[in-house]
């Protein structure tokens, strides 16, 4: 996949989880030629607690996001 679509589906990510801003998602090819992005990253709580977030972008080959899931 082209670093400027990786850019852009980064943007609309970034726009939607905030606290992700910055880190590089793991990029995997699926069987059935879509791609999934992984931001794997961590948020603080006002209660002062971590929390693990992982947020996974499945993208057509052209760039369009098909699905966002995430878990907190």
């Amino acid at each position: 996949m082209e670093q400027e679509l990786i850019d852009k589906i980064n943007d609309q990510v970034f726009t939607q989880f905030p606290y992700l801003k910055g880190i590089s998602p793991s990029i995997k090819q699926n069987p059935d030629n879509s791609i999934s992005l992984k931001y794997s990253g961590e948020s603080k709580t006002e209660s002062d607690f971590t929390i693990l977030i992982s947020v996974k972008v499945k993208v057509a080959d052209n760039g369009d996001i098909i699905q966002i899931t995430s878990s907190r």
